[in-house]
């Protein structure tokens, strides 16, 4: 019963208890997601949903109980997929490449900034290839190499893409000015930071909340 979720420590249906059996088992298979059991549960959309919300913050809790950082649980239990095997990885890997101070300073700092930017300004058309905005206007280099690499990389950013991905974000913000009176050229550079954003969002959310 969803409207029953557990509220401090009352949890009379153990459902604190149930969510984590059903996180062991999916973090034990690769290929069974979430999506699987809450299909057969038949419960209603916004029940679905509740439940959702309900085991992906079980699901950081258990990462952070593991030693996990809370910034690197809080953004993948938070992403797009349903596959916690995949995501529990993820977080495994990310973790290991981000114990370097530097490191994990560089990719907070790059992703925030993304993250900020993004909600602070409307976004038209995110979903857009860049190219479509440009027409006949070149790219400076840190925009293209930003672009370039979200291009070769739709879907399927690894931890180890992330590290790159914020060294070319860093130079990007050191060298271009997003929000730019052009407005063509404020909505092309959003744009790109969008597709970021989208690219990313299978397993880390960007959400520093």
């Amino acid at each position: 019963q969803v409207e029953k979720l557990p509220e401090g420590n009352h949890d009379p249906f153990e459902i604190r208890k149930t969510v984590y059996r059903m996180l062991a088992i999916l973090k034990a298979l690769k290929s069974v997601g979430l999506n699987s059991f809450l299909i057969e549960s038949d419960l209603e959309e916004d029940s679905q949903e509740a439940l959702k919300k309900y085991i992906d913050l079980r699901f950081e809790l258990l990462l952070i109980e593991e030693g996990i950082p809370q910034w690197i649980a809080h953004n993948v239990a938070l992403g797009k997929s349903d596959l916690y095997e995949s995501k529990y990885q993820y977080a495994l890997k990310l973790a290991e490449l981000a114990k370097d101070d530097a490191v994990r300073v560089d990719i907070m700092d790059t992703f925030k900034r993304v993250n900020n930017i993004l909600q602070k300004n409307n976004i038209q058309g995110a979903s857009q290839s860049v190219s479509s905005n440009t027409g006949t206007i070149s790219l400076v280099p840190e925009e293209k190499e930003l672009h370039t690499f979200i291009q070769e990389h739709v879907g399927m950013i690894s931890p180890e893409d992330m590290l790159v991905l914020s060294k070319i974000l860093h130079l990007f913000f050191d060298k271009v000015t997003v929000i730019t009176d052009d407005q063509n050229v404020k909505a092309r550079r959003l744009n790109i930071l969008a597709q970021v954003r989208d690219s990313l969002q299978q397993y880390f959310a960007i959400s520093f909340s």
